[in-house]
């Protein structure tokens, strides 16, 4: 008995034999530690239902009294609550064997509580991992190592025009998978042969654009799963990129749009950097100063302009309005002055910080000449008016001989005729 009493106490599990009125007849140190009640409280004086939470005792009792009386096959392992003397409630596991040539049972408990609330985290943490990916937008796959689907929501079944719930598609092959979706792609058997390609690799994809039926276009990324160096299946998610596809191109047309009209334009543009450096300029700005481009861009605009104003400088702008120069004056490529207006318009950051400008320059140099020739013809008819002044003069005070005047007014018509 000795024996038998020392390897009951040393079997590592709290362990207890029980009598069959449900007394409880010994029990272990590890008991003890379990339940928090000492030997001397229990051994033959408790019985074991008193232990148990009431929504387990019926199924416990029901096991003990078939074990009993030899009825059916009552498992030999099970769970239950225990209550321990504190008032706290211990999931445990129950392994139950009957005591041959009595009607006694030994039962050893194992500890659960930790475990089980470790495995309620656990399914907590990853109901609410799958609640959040049902939500989003984006199309979602997660396949298992086994080659098995085991999560899809439903934007997933969406984008790839399927029938079926997600739930319906858990569980479901990869091959079978693949015969559902094909059909959305727009080239099936290259998509497929590409799918293929990726999973073969294993390498992480990200941003790849996927074309689908109706003109929708996608990203995919591709995301292998490991835990530690071992692989835990993979992710594929899709993003449907259509509208932004089409604000890329109705950018990009307008930008064309925009470029065409400002390289086009009979005005000369150019852009400047904060530090007064040409970032861009039109055809018409290079052809009226005679240079190329490339001889202008990334060249500080002091070089092409006669002007001492530093008008790039920030504090010669306005923030609230353009400013406009009348005759100034650029240089061209033979060092020869072109007359111009010029106005300018600063270029903020979103912080609001000087950033540039953009200046426009109208060629005003045939104007400028019609003015230089004007007042040189002013200044000839100047001379004939006081010309004909004096000769009126002369024959109102009749001082001189009529042929003299007559010759004057010869003179001095044929001078109007010359210079007109």
């Amino acid at each position: 008995e000795s024996f038998y009493r020392t390897l009951f106490e040393n079997t590592g599990t709290a362990s207890i034999i029980v009598d069959e009125d449900s007394t409880i007849l010994m029990v272990n140190t590890q008991f003890e530690t379990l339940s928090g009640y000492s030997k001397e409280v229990v051994e033959g004086k408790k019985r074991w239902k008193e232990m148990v939470l009431e929504e387990d005792l019926e199924k416990l009792e029901k096991y003990h009294s078939m074990r009993k009386n030899d009825i059916g096959t009552p498992p030999s392992s099970y769970e239950a609550r225990l209550i321990d003397k504190e008032g706290n409630i211990k999931i445990i596991r129950i392994d139950v064997a009957m005591i041959p040539g009595t009607k006694r049972t030994i039962a050893s408990l194992n500890d659960l509580t930790d475990l089980r609330l470790a495995e309620k985290k656990l399914k907590t943490a990853l109901e609410r991992f799958y609640t959040i990916l049902s939500n989003l937008s984006i199309s979602i796959l997660l396949v298992t190592e086994e080659m098995l689907v085991e999560f899809v929501n439903p934007a997933f079944c969406d984008y790839f025009d399927l029938n079926e719930s997600p739930e319906e598609l858990t569980g479901i092959t990869v091959a079978e998978m693949i015969e559902k979706i094909k059909p959305v792609y727009k080239s099936p058997d290259e998509a497929i042969n590409r799918i293929n390609e990726i999973v073969n690799r294993w390498q992480p994809v990200t941003g790849e654009e996927v074309h689908f039926n109706h003109g929708i276009t996608c990203l995919r990324d591709f995301i292998p799963i490991f835990v530690g160096n071992k692989p835990y299946g993979r992710l594929w998610v899709h993003v449907d990129i259509t509208e932004r596809k089409k604000m890329e191109k109705k950018l990009a047309d307008s930008e064309r749009q925009y470029k065409y009209i400002v390289e086009k334009s009979a005005a000369g543009i150019f852009i400047l950097d904060k530090n007064g450096i040409i970032q861009y300029l039109n055809g018409e700005m290079s052809d009226l100063l005679q240079f190329s481009k490339n001889e202008m861009l990334e060249k500080h605009i002091k070089n092409f302009i006669t002007e001492q104003a530093e008008f790039y400088k920030p504090e010669n702008l306005s923030r609230n309005k353009v400013i406009r120069y009348d005759g100034f004056e650029f240089l061209n490529k033979s060092n020869n002055k072109v007359w111009t207006i010029l106005t300018v318009t600063p270029i903020y950051n979103e912080k609001m910080d000087y950033a540039g400008l953009m200046g426009i320059v109208t060629d005003i140099g045939l104007q400028k000449g019609l003015e230089k020739a004007f007042l040189e013809r002013e200044e000839i008819l100047t001379d004939i008016i006081y010309d004909l002044m004096a000769l009126l003069n002369d024959i109102v005070r009749k001082e001189e001989r009529s042929e003299h005047n007559q010759k004057d007014i010869f003179k001095t018509f044929e001078k109007i005729f010359h210079n007109s």
